[in-house]
């Protein structure tokens, strides 16, 4: 037998291959005014003095402008946030109500 080492792993050869690999950004959907208004039961009104207050997700400007509003934009929210929002109303709900005996 020679003195040559067998190396089985392909790893120790490749630049970076033993690197952990990034997790990839998960994707987020956005949802726009209406269907936030109607996923949360709020009015227009109630929905941004909410968010005025701090006690709502922000929300974002997607694009500049739309054929339907030249000005300002499509503004959206995102669905992940809105989950949360939604879930600490029903703890807050569960915390607060007493259990039926």
């Amino acid at each position: 037998m020679s003195g040559h080492k067998t190396d089985t792993s392909w790893g120790d050869r490749i630049p970076g291959a033993n690197e952990p690999v990034a997790a990839e950004p998960s994707l987020q959907r956005f949802m726009r005014r209406k269907e936030v208004l109607t996923a949360c039961s709020l009015s227009n009104s109630e929905l941004y003095a909410l968010v005025s207050e701090g006690r709502f997700p922000t929300p974002f400007k997607l694009t500049g402008t739309t054929a339907n509003n030249e000005r300002g934009g499509v503004m959206v929210w995102i669905q992940s946030e809105i989950a949360q929002w939604q879930a600490e109303r029903i703890a807050s709900r569960d915390a607060t109500t007493p259990a039926n005996s």
